[in-house]
């Protein structure tokens, strides 16, 4: 039994001569600085636990090298040009000679965020909406969406992407090693769990939800889902039935991802309300086809981890496209009223983005959804995400008198007599506390709430994008800059007002809260004011004679 007991020790002896002189040669220098030197001998010995990891591989698996492993080198740098240096993309995809840049996400468990607006005062003007041209620069100019998950980081990097996470077969390699999907370089590859195929062309996709149907926060469009494409445009769908689930949330609270539940529960919502189902048919649909989350790609692989990644992955890359703060920063911003241009729109987006980015209308020309064109790097798990030019079906709105309207307001459904004139209804204004209008009560010609009296005819006029104005024998209606609202002759700009078509409740400025101070009595005429400043808060209804 004693000459069994020597061979571990053998073995770990003979490990450590195979893998010494794999790493011997990143030993620092006698003629660095501390700094450089400290430096170098941290890259050392991440060489040798490299080159350990590795050789352990082939020997428990008859000497074969571990998926997405195709040589070795003398250092990580020089691997990843051995293969950037010759990437070309195919012929459908433009280009331009800028280098690439990409956005570093790192995000913190301790708050739940919207999308980050990114820093790129110098870097905007170099990006465009061709995708870059990737030559031996590629390797330092990139760097990875990373595995951490939540707060959004704005910083850049330009060193080359790391070796991934550790978790899935690519991890043998930088991201940067790999070629990008849908490129020339790629269309040998085939070891799909590091260079994504088919499906290669990823698109991740933002709602903006309006009326009846709005969601998320009033200022953030929310996470529709992240798709992979072919490289043509087309796409496949519910590609393996065996890993779809139904149970999303349990799946993410079972893996310990209660702060990805927080984001998701915040900006990942469905307009009519069951976010669950949104998320499941997300990924039974769009995750089960992206080949580098199959199950096979995972070093450990445990059931239903794929389906934890997908979210990460959706998350993580959504964090870096704040479309409501890219548009504002340019002066789009939702309106009643005016309207864009799809020129415009389009022109803000792919500068910030660096890729293409697909507008998309409904029928009534209102911008609700974005389609943010991407190749991917290594694993789609956790390698480098790539703005690519825009492939297949074109921007569904028109070129010109784009609404983008506010969120939480509802447009009344039910056409009001003439809608369609300067004089589109008449009717009362009546106060109500939580949906009850207190007896014997309405708004009298000057917008206060009064008791007993006779209650003022207001005339509706339609604005252009649905709202009205309204107008009493005073004057026009509007809120005044002390949050007053009043009617008089001396309002110079009415206000816009939308009509619920269920209990014809008035909303102005994306709100339909108003507030006042007690309920009227005797001839007390009580003001009212839009927010909740005052002690009782309040609904104005409007009702069509």
């Amino acid at each position: 039994m004693r000459q069994f007991a020597t061979i571990p020790v053998i073995l770990a002896m003979a490990a450590f001569l195979v893998v010494l002189p794999q790493v011997a040669s990143a030993a620092p220098s006698s003629s660095s600085s501390t700094e450089s030197s400290s430096t170098s001998i941290g890259e050392w010995w991440n060489n040798f636990w490299s080159a350990w990891d590795l050789w352990w591989y082939r020997l428990l698996h008859g000497g074969r090298n571990p998926p997405g492993y195709l040589g070795t080198t003398s250092s990580s740098s020089s691997v990843s040009m051995s293969r950037t240096s010759t990437l070309i993309l195919s012929s459908t995809l433009s280009r331009v000679s800028a280098t690439p840049s990409f956005v570093s996400v790192s995000v913190s468990s301790s708050a739940v965020s919207k999308p980050s607006s990114v820093s790129s005062s110098s870097s905007a003007a170099s990006k465009t909406s061709s995708i870059l041209s990737l030559a031996s620069s590629a390797s330092s100019a990139s760097a990875r969406v990373s595995s951490s998950v939540f707060a959004p980081s704005t910083s850049s990097s330009s060193s080359a992407a790391p070796a991934a996470t550790g978790v899935t077969t690519c991890s043998y390699q930088p991201a940067s090693f790999f070629p990008l999907s849908c490129s020339a370089a790629a269309a040998g590859e085939t070891d799909t769990c590091c260079t994504t195929t088919p499906g290669g062309h990823l698109l991740s996709t933002q709602f903006w939800d309006t009326g009846s149907m709005s969601t998320g926060p009033n200022n953030s469009w929310t996470l529709h889902g992240l798709w992979p494409d072919n490289c043509d445009g087309t796409y496949e769908q519910y590609c393996d039935t065996s890993r779809e689930l139904t149970n999303i949330t349990a799946v993410l609270a079972q893996a310990g991802q209660t702060e990805l539940l927080k984001v998701m529960d915040t900006y990942w919502k469905d307009g009519s309300g069951d976010d669950e189902t949104f998320w499941e048919h997300e990924y039974n649909k769009h995750g089960t086809c992206i080949s580098g989350f199959e199950p096979r790609c995972f070093k450990n692989y445990q059931p239903q981890i794929d389906a934890v990644y997908y979210f990460k992955r959706a998350v993580q890359v959504y964090q870096t496209l704040p479309s409501y703060d890219w548009l504002a920063a340019a002066g789009i911003v939702p309106s009643l009223d005016k309207t864009y241009t799809l020129a415009e729109i389009t022109q803000v987006l792919e500068t910030q983005h660096g890729g293409g980015v697909n507008v998309q209308c409904t029928s009534a020309n209102e911008l609700d959804e974005l389609w943010y064109h991407y190749v991917s790097q290594g694993s789609a798990v956790d390698g480098n995400m790539v703005p690519a030019p825009l492939v297949g079906s074109a921007s569904s709105c028109p070129a010109t008198g784009i609404k983008y309207l506010p969120k939480y307001t509802t447009i009344l459904s039910t056409p009001l007599p003439n809608r369609n004139t300067t004089t589109s209804g008449k009717g009362y204004i009546y106060a109500a506390q939580n949906g009850t209008v207190p007896a014997s009560t309405c708004v009298i010609s000057a917008g206060s709430w009064y008791k007993g009296g006779t209650c003022a005819t207001f005339t509706l006029g339609f604005v252009t994008g649905g709202a009205y104005t309204i107008t009493s024998s005073k004057g026009p209606c509007a809120v005044d800059s002390n949050g007053l609202f009043t009617c008089a002759s001396t309002v110079a700009t009415p206000g816009e007002f939308l009509i619920s078509s269920t209990d014809g409740s008035l909303t102005l400025g994306g709100s339909s809260v108003f507030s006042a101070d007690k309920v009227p009595s005797g001839t007390d005429k009580v003001d009212i004011y839009k927010g909740a400043g005052k002690a009782l808060p309040l609904t104005l209804q409007f009702k069509t004679l």
